[in-house]
């Protein structure tokens, strides 16, 4: 526990993004393994639509994992991490405001797809900027506020949910999605900040 504590604290200071980025990626991945589910059979889908969808949308979330890897190996990856949430945040933004199986499917599948590239982009950008005598501390962070995520977002999704309905599940992930968009950006703006100084 010492050590998980040790490397949050290690990440606030040296790797704020990659600390944000974990604690959005628990809460989006669990948030959609428990509440979409029941997002789906509170909007009027029947239980093989529910099915199909979930066991295909996992599939489609293979996809992005090696062309964002190999784009985050050749391009600063806040400027990644920067994209993808904003490519989340639009698709929670689209979701939120449109119904129907037109928007749902497609624009559902590219929310999934993106959601599970997170954790990997966070956990890549902070082991770039800690030293490696502060890695065990800091994998251990990172899997701490992972799971501090994983834990908080079913709960705080599904009080959204019950005060505006299932759609609140879109405003949840939106909120998150937006929080880590500007997070990433004033990273960015940081660095370049930074550059100009230098």
């Amino acid at each position: 526990p010492g050590l998980g504590l040790d490397g949050v604290r290690s990440l606030c200071r040296l790797a704020p993004l990659g600390l944000c980025g974990c604690v959005a990626a628990g809460m989006l991945s669990s948030v959609f393994y428990s509440l979409y589910p029941v997002y789906m059979r509170n909007a009027g889908y029947p239980v093989p639509a529910v099915s199909h969808f979930m066991g295909t949308a996992l599939i489609a979330a293979l996809l992005p994992q090696w062309p964002v890897a190999w784009l985050s190996d050749r391009v600063d990856r806040r400027w990644v991490i920067l994209a993808v949430s904003l490519l989340l945040t639009l698709s929670s933004a689209t979701l939120l405001l449109f119904h129907g199986d037109g928007v749902l499917q497609p624009v559902a599948y590219l929310y999934v797809s993106l959601i599970f590239t997170v954790y990997g982009l966070s956990i890549a950008h902070a082991n770039d900027r800690v030293p490696s005598t502060h890695r065990v501390a800091v994998s251990a962070g990172l899997l701490l506020t992972f799971a501090l995520g994983g834990s908080a977002g079913p709960i705080a999704a599904s009080l959204v949910m019950k005060w505006v309905g299932p759609p609140g599940i879109y405003l949840f992930t939106l909120t998150v999605t937006t929080v880590l968009a500007i997070q990433a950006l004033l990273s960015v703006s940081a660095r370049r900040g930074m550059a100009r100084a230098a």
